[in-house]
């Protein structure tokens, strides 16, 4: 195979691959919808993976009921951890979520996100 048709297999792969876009190639797995008691917001445990390399971690968002893309999802986010995990979201109240904090490595844990108190037990 010579330079050029090197060049031209690796860019095709580049392209069919999605990097051209500057999108990733993670995987989304939604493990639970819980639901404020009111049913104005939502609190969406899932986990991500994006390949070899790259570590799973487990991730809670708060949205709106609405929401339903997967940028609304990543921009509420309030907890991730490294590793598969159940972290047993539950509403206390309408404000107040409380979620199981795990050992392992902890990327992001917020304790208010607007009028949302977020409590962590162990």
């Amino acid at each position: 195979m010579s330079f050029g048709s090197a060049f031209v297999f690796a860019a095709t792969c580049l392209i069919g691959c999605g990097m051209d876009s500057g999108k990733t190639l993670c995987t989304t797995d939604v493990e639970a919808v819980v639901w404020s008691p009111n049913g104005s917001l939502k609190a969406i445990q899932y986990h991500r993976d994006c390949g070899v390399g790259s570590p799973q971690n487990t991730q809670i968002s708060m949205v709106e009921a609405a929401a339903n893309d997967e940028g609304s999802i990543e921009q509420g986010m309030v907890f991730s951890v490294g590793g598969l995990h159940d972290l047993e979201p539950e509403w206390v109240s309408n404000n107040n979520l409380k979620i199981r904090r795990q050992r392992d490595k902890i990327f992001r844990q917020e304790t208010r996100r607007g009028a949302l108190h977020i409590e962590y037990r162990e």
